[in-house]
């Protein structure tokens, strides 16, 4: 290994000497120079060399080339030598390497291309992405690369083209690169309309048409065919995938070529054969239609067309999107005729869930509270299992009873409407209505055996909930602060740390538990012993007592208590205990704790 860098060192001392005697380099530097590159060698016939070792190497000899130049420029030295060309040889000396050790990593030949590209060596270029294919053929973005530096570097379309045709024989279900085909042709055709009109070729072709001698050859491709020979060998190496077809629409529309609308309609009537009963070319085609025109009502007249074609909930799903997504100034009408849309979708089968979502938003958004209610139970009807229609639901009819309350209109039945919920719902899904339950017997002022019936049953449906856990802990501590005993705060807090309903792993909760119960001087010592008892259950739980949160709180409520014996004692459990670096917060935690 020493052999190997000696030699590479020796082969810098002609370009060093000239360094020097050019005076762009001083011998201190010259040895700072050599000093660095030594390490670099080295590190680079390491038998664990990483690929970063070569790329911060080449990162310091391009900086390094930068200095030369500026000191060479800044001199006034404009005569050519050994030194000029010594660095650009070297850094691509250690590409070539790096490339030989991770000849993989298609990351590190795309940033050799990228430095070939910028500094001019077309011949490396033209040499590297051979190799690189043969190595990776499987990796579309390489011959995508390839192709592109074809084009900015030499300006060859015909070489690019070649070389994205051989990447779609290897890769022939490859969607980037058949895109990627077809912008190409696409620029080309762009690039091909400016040069004729540049040099009055596009004059004289409309003499010609006048005439009837025009050249039918060119006039095809002027009006798309190469690009529409690509999209139907694409369409037939990828079939029955309209995601796919959408695409090359866009391009079209994203680029100005003049036959842009020719190629596209071609796209069109090709999607409308194979995709035209289908619920995604309907939304496309409203969609174009409106961009096109940028006309609102040339969308709402194919959607009216594709709901009297393909009446299905997800038909009328897109109709009201398009409608929510345009409405603009113009939000009462639109909102208004969103509703309409969903009613209609009504009687075509069960509406979706983003489709009764859009029916009532719309119906909230202009007020009409009423007809919301009406909506919510026809969409109940529709989907009874669903979680959000019944909150939706039972959201207004508790305003409603605020409302009938205070006089302002008649209540509704809010028990009942929560029980046919229940029964609905799946257990699983039912958190939303459990949490609006709790919260609508605490704002009704329920009785607390009753309330502490809706925590356990709620708790039964889904249990170890954390929320439902602090919520029913919460709750219980807030009317213990009333209580003559602690049997409803014991029963929640016993609840909620075991289980099969609560949560014995969770510090967080064990935490509440201990700061619920009120500090009373008459029972004082009572308190400390059962804070005590909670802490020490925390740490029963592996889980708990592995991390030094849970040991710090139970050492600050010693020392806070004056018990010092104690919490030395469980200071020295935990440093049992826990591993060196939760060992190290616990020392760092308890020497604070001191202070």
């Amino acid at each position: 290994m020493a052999d190997v860098v000696r030699a590479n060192m020796e082969r810098m001392v002609p370009e060093l000497e000239d360094l020097v005697e050019k005076n762009i380099l001083s011998k201190v530097e010259v040895r700072s120079v050599i000093k660095r590159r030594r390490a670099f060698e080295y590190r680079l016939k390491n038998r664990a060399v990483d690929k970063m070792d070569y790329l911060n190497y080449i990162s310091y000899e391009m900086n390094f080339e930068t200095l030369r130049r500026e000191r060479k420029k800044r001199l006034g030295i404009k005569k050519a030598s050994a030194s000029d060309y010594a660095g650009m040889r070297r850094i691509h000396s250690i590409f070539t390497r790096a490339l030989k050790k991770f000849k993989f990593d298609i990351r590190l030949w795309l940033q050799y291309a990228d430095f070939c590209a910028r500094t001019g060596s077309k011949k490396v270029l033209g040499r590297l992405f051979p190799k690189a294919l043969q190595l990776l053929p499987r990796e579309v973005g390489l011959w995508i690369h390839a192709a592109s530096y074809e084009i900015a570097c030499y300006n060859n379309y015909d070489s690019a083209r070649k070389i994205l045709q051989r990447g779609l024989r290897i890769n022939e279900s490859s969607q980037q690169l058949w895109l990627e085909y077809f912008r190409m042709e696409l620029l080309y055709l762009q690039k091909i309309a400016m040069r004729r009109q540049v040099l009055g070729l596009e004059d004289e072709t409309k003499n010609l048409e006048a005439d009837g001698g025009a050249d039918s050859a060119m006039d095809a491709i002027m009006e798309g065919a190469i690009p529409k020979v690509v999209f139907r060998q694409a369409v037939q190496a990828i079939p029955e995938n309209f995601a796919f077809v959408a695409k090359f629409l866009a391009l079209c529309d994203q680029l100005p070529v003049r036959a842009a609308g020719s190629i596209a309609e071609a796209i069109e009537q090709h999607n409308e054969q194979v995709f035209g009963g289908t619920e995604a070319w309907w939304q496309a085609h409203a969609a174009r239609a409106y961009r096109r025109r940028e006309d609102r009502a040339a969308g709402i007249a194919v959607f009216e067309t594709a709901v009297a074609r393909l009446p299905t909930p997800a038909m009328f799903e897109h109709y009201a999107a398009f409608l929510c997504a345009t409405a603009g100034a113009r939000a009462a009408p639109a909102l208004a005729m969103v509703a309409s849309v969903c009613e209609r979708a009504v009687e075509v089968g069960p509406l979706t869930g983003a489709l009764q979502d859009m029916w009532c938003g719309a119906l909230m958004r202009l007020g009409d509270f009423a007809a919301v209610a009406k909506a919510l139970d026809v969409c109940i009807q529709s989907t009874p299992r669903r979680c959000r229609t019944w909150t939706l639901r039972l959201d207004l009819a508790m305003r409603q009873h605020a409302l009938a309350a205070e006089g302002a209109a008649d209540g509704v039945e809010v028990s009942a409407l929560f029980d046919a919920a229940f029964r609905a719902v799946e257990p699983s899904k039912s958190l939303p209505l459990h949490q609006r339950w709790v919260d609508w017997g605490m704002g009704t002022q329920c009785e607390v055996v009753a309330m502490q019936r809706r925590f356990l049953n709620a708790l039964r449906a889904l249990p170890g909930q954390p929320d439902l856990c602090s919520q029913y802990v919460s709750w219980a501590a807030l009317n213990h602060t009333n209580a003559a005993d602690d049997g409803l705060l014991n029963t929640a807090v016993n609840v909620v740390l075991k289980s099969p309903f609560g949560r014995p792993n969770d510090p967080d909760l064990f935490l509440l538990c201990i700061r619920a119960y009120p500090e009373t001087t008459q029972q004082q010592q009572q308190q400390r012993k059962r804070t005590q008892a909670l802490f020490e259950q925390a740490l029963s739980s592996s889980t708990i007592r592995s991390a030094s949160r849970m040991w710090l709180s139970y050492l600050s409520f010693l020392r806070a208590v004056g018990n010092l014996a104690q919490a030395d004692r469980v200071y020295w459990r935990a440093s049992e205990v826990l591993g060196e670096a939760q060992k190290i917060r616990l020392d760092a935690g308890y020497m604070a704790l001191k202070e």
